[in-house]
């Protein structure tokens, strides 16, 4: 309980910083169009579902090297269900908003109209295309929301980096 609570005080704190440090109306902000691929667990032994995503991962990405449409591919191979029927489109997003860093930098990085490099993590495999940048969009009240509700996530996610953490045991998570 101790360590609920703690993790409860946490994460208040970081929603609180981040309303906070958030841009009140506008900030940069990047449409994105995504696919994402479930990754099942090897611990879990289902070797065949691992095999299977990796051959959908190949998939993907030659289809996307082709120059097929992004939003048929998403559409045919996304484990996204949110985004899946609309060809793979989250919308805008601002920074703050995706808790991974290494997604983060690499769609703010990325130029409009090109794909990201994969990211890919133990549980899933995903693939971006920025469709729109805008360096001073209107942030929504939704967006808001969101950032709040990945505060906590976001700054953990910057203090891994930070501090170069590292999971040195396969299977187990640091989260």
């Amino acid at each position: 309980m101790k360590t609920q609570a703690r993790y409860e005080l946490l994460r208040k704190e970081f929603e609180r910083r981040q309303l906070a440090a958030a841009p009140a109306d506008k900030a940069e902000q990047v449409h994105l169009a995504k696919i994402v691929i479930d990754i099942p667990s090897l611990a879990g032994g289902d070797f065949q579902g691992f095999s299977d995503a990796l051959k959908k991962e190949n998939t993907v990405r030659e289809l996307i090297d082709k120059g097929e449409d992004f939003a048929t591919v998403a559409k045919e191979n996304s484990d996204d269900a949110d985004s899946k029927e609309k060809g793979g489109d989250i919308g805008w997003v601002a920074k703050g908003m995706i808790t991974d860093w290494r997604e983060e930098e690499s769609v703010f990085s990325t130029e409009v109209g090109k794909t990201t490099e994969p990211v890919s993590t133990t549980r899933r495999w995903t693939v971006y295309k920025v469709l729109e940048k805008d360096p001073a969009r209107e942030i929504t009240e939704d967006q808001k929301t969101k950032l709040k509700q990945g505060a906590y996530q976001y700054w953990l996610a910057r203090q891994k980096k930070a501090y170069d953490v590292r999971k040195l045991i396969p299977g187990l998570s640091i989260e």
